[in-house]
C-alpha cells in the first residue's frame, strides 16, 4: 500500500524529526570511516530521495546528507577516505530536479554523485556491487513509498560488511492491516503484543528474530513518530554490524528525545497502554529508573559481572553507557560496589578496559 506523494506537500514535524534524525548519525557515523583506519571507500544510499525539497523549499534527504559530508572532518589527520552518494527515485522527474538542486547546491562536499531511476529492489541489485567492494563502509537510508519485504532485505543484508541502515516503516498501517494479504507478504507472520504506541517495538523485535533465523548478526534499535494531532505512530529501525554504530545511533536518540525511543511520553500519552523497556519486565512506571533496577540485580545475581557485561547490556536494550554508569554509581553509594569501573563505550569496548565488578 504504497503512500501519498509527500513531495506535493510541505513536510510534517514528523518528516523533518526523521530528517533530523538521519543528519544528526550521519554527522556522528562519517568521520570515523573519513579517516581510513576502518574502510578505503564510503558509500551512502539514499533509495527513495525525491526532488530534494519539499513544496516550501524544506530540505530533503538528499541535501541533508550532502550538508551531512560537507561538514564531517575525519577525527585524525591524514588520507581522506572518498565518498560516493547514490541517490534514487522511481520517479525519474524527481531525479531532474534533484540533480538542479545540487548542481546549484554551494557546499565544499568531497563526494561522487550517482543517480538512477528505479525501483527500490531493482536499484538495490544493481548497486549491490559497490556495497560489498572491499573495505566499503555503507550506510543506506530505505525511506520507501510502501513497505520493505523483510526476508528480501534480510537476504541483501547478508552479503555486506560494515553497512548501517535507517529504514522507515509505516508502522500504523502494519499495525491497522498486518492480517492482510497485502501486508503478510512483507512482514510474514508479525503479530502485535500492545497498542499502536508499541507496534515500533514489535516491529524491531520481529526484525531483530528474522535476523537471528538467518544467523546474521545485526544491533536494532527503533524510533517511533507520532504525527502532531493524529493518532498514526511511524517508525524509524536502525540496524548495525557493530556495536559502535548503535552506541552513536542512540546517542542521537538519546539527544532527540528525554525516553530515547519516541517524540511522545511514552506513559502519558492516551493511547500508551504498557510499556516494556526491557524483555522481561512487567508494566514500568519510569523507564530509566527500572532499567537501573534491572542493572542492579542482575549484577547482585551475578548476571552481569563486568563493566564490559554491564556496557553491551545497556546498549543492546536501548541505554546509553552513561545510564548504566549511573546505576553502578548508585550501587556503590548504598555499599553494594566497592568502586565504578570505566563505562563510557571508549573505554570499554573500545580500549578494552575491561573489570570485574567488586
Amino acid at each position: 500500500m504504497p503512500r501519498d506523494d509527500f513531495h506535493k506537500n510541505a513536510f510534517d514535524e514528523g518528516t523533518v524529526l526523521k530528517l533530523d534524525i538521519l543528519s544528526k548519525y550521519l554527522e556522528e557515523w562519517l568521520p570515523v570511516f573519513m579517516q581510513g583506519r576502518y574502510a578505503n571507500r564510503i558509500n551512502i544510499f539514499d533509495f527513495q530521495c525525491g526532488p530534494g525539497r519539499d513544496v516550501k523549499k524544506v530540505e530533503g534527504s538528499p541535501l541533508r546528507i550532502v550538508r551531512a559530508i560537507a561538514r564531517a572532518k575525519p577525527s585524525t589527520e591524514g588520507r581522506v577516505v572518498p565518498v560516493d552518494v547514490y541517490f534514487n527515485d522511481a520517479d525519474k522527474q524527481k531525479i531532474g530536479l534533484l540533480q538542479g538542486e545540487l548542481d546549484s547546491f554551494e557546499l565544499n562536499a568531497k563526494c561522487n554523485y550517482h543517480f538512477s531511476a528505479l525501483n527500490f529492489e531493482d536499484c538495490f541489485a544493481e548497486v549491490l556491487p559497490h556495497m560489498q567492494q572491499q573495505g566499503a563502509a555503507n550506510f543506506l537510508f530505505i525511506d520507501p513509498t510502501g513497505l520493505v519485504r523483510i526476508a528480501w532485505m534480510i537476504d541483501q543484508l547478508s552479503m555486506l560488511s560494515y553497512t548501517d541502515f535507517i529504514m522507515f516503516v509505516p508502522s500504523a498501517n502494519l499495525y491497522r492491516f498486518n492480517k492482510v494479504e497485502e501486508f503478510q507478504k512483507y512482514f510474514p507472520g508479525l503479530t502485535f503484543t500492545g497498542t499502536l504506541i508499541d507496534a515500533s517495538r514489535d516491529i524491531c523485535t520481529y526484525i531483530q528474530s528474522k535476523l537471528h533465523e538467518a544467523k546474521q548478526e545485526y544491533y536494532l534499535a527503533q524510533f517511533a513518530i507520532k504525527k502532531e494531532r493524529t493518532t498514526n505512530v511511524n517508525s524509524l529501525i536502525f540496524g548495525s554490524r557493530s556495536l559502535f554504530g548503535l552506541n552513536k545511533f542512540l546517542s542521537v536518540a538519546w539527544g532527540t528525545s528525554p525516553n530515547g525511543e519516541a517524540n511522545f511520553d511514552l506513559c502519558g500519552d492516551v493511547l500508551c497502554a504498557k510499556q516494556y523497556a526491557l524483555p522481561f519486565l512487567d508494566k514500568i512506571p519510569r523507564k530509566v529508573e527500572s532499567f537501573h533496577e534491572t542493572v542492579r540485580e542482575m549484577i547482585l545475581a551475578k548476571r552481569l559481572q563486568t563493566n564490559h557485561d554491564v556496557v553491551v547490556f545497556a546498549l543492546v536494550n536501548g541505554f546509553l553507557p552513561a545510564q548504566a554508569r549511573a546505576a553502578l554509581k548508585s550501587m556503590k553509594e548504598a555499599g553494594q560496589l566497592q568502586r565504578v569501573p570505566p563505562m563510557s563505550y571508549g573505554s570499554v569496548i573500545k580500549n578494552k578496559k575491561v573489570e570485574i565488578l567488586s
